[in-house]
């Protein structure tokens, strides 16, 4: 549609598994995301493009998230209010809180729907393909119809868990288990038994936590999205069975 435009997020941080999960999650929302390794390649491709918002890490090899902000700054005055840090150090606060920034900014580890959350704030109106993020985060799932066992398989540990699967879409889901914390970031296989559908996947755990003593709960990314045409089978089995 004319006049919309896909909000640009420029993700900051040299923890790999960490530029991986904003990317994932943001991209998911519908905005348009590219990531740095570090402030100084960070402030290279905001000399080079115009973005929207800058989520940065605060201490980063050759050039920290505050120097990396002072800098983007001085040349452009305009990312002034455009800036979310990233920090697992409290005492980084005070900073903040001296140069007004004191809300801008989440501390590690934090949960994807508060990352989510702040990043609206920067960009209430983001828009891809015509669509608001919060459309794209829910078009496509299955809540009420999939509800199924599921085997997890840690690759690199060859760990075996039991769960259930609900809220599948094409590119994810969310899984819980009964025994076991999966490790966020860490890539499992998964062979999973809905209504009239039985899928393999290989799967990234883009987040885990426990589920207040009742096992734990984690959002899963799929790396193979599930085609449509198996969707729509399986609907199909279910109508002509009721």
């Amino acid at each position: 549609m004319a006049g919309e435009k896909t909000k640009k997020i420029l993700v900051t941080d040299d923890d790999g598994a960490i530029r991986y999960l904003c990317s994932v999650v943001l991209s998911e929302a519908g905005y348009w995301v590219d990531v740095a390794l570090d402030g100084m390649e960070a402030l290279e491709m905001l000399n080079a493009s115009e973005y929207d918002l800058v989520i940065t890490d605060v201490n980063m090899p050759r050039l920290d998230g505050i120097s990396l902000y002072n800098r983007a700054v001085r040349n452009n005055p305009g990312l002034k209010n455009s800036f979310l840090f990233m920090t697992g150090d409290r005492s980084n606060s005070i900073w903040f809180e001296a140069n007004g920034l004191n809300k801008n900014f989440l501390f590690k580890p934090f949960k994807v729907t508060d990352l989510l959350g702040l990043v609206g704030t920067f960009l209430p109106s983001s828009l891809k393909g015509g669509k608001k993020e919060t459309d794209k985060r829910q078009e496509g799932r299955f809540n009420t119809l999939f509800e199924g066992k599921i085997l997890i398989e840690d690759i690199v540990n060859h760990n075996l868990l039991l769960g259930k699967a609900r809220d599948l879409s094409r590119h994810g889901l969310k899984i819980r288990c009964e025994e076991g914390l999966l490790c966020q970031g860490s890539e499992i296989s998964l062979c999973m038994n809905f209504n009239y559908l039985c899928l393999i996947r290989n799967a990234r755990v883009m987040w885990s936590q426990e589920n207040d003593g009742q096992g734990s709960i984690a959002g899963l990314s799929l790396l193979a999205p599930i085609s449509e045409l198996s969707v729509m089978s399986a609907m199909e089995a279910l109508e002509l069975r009721a």
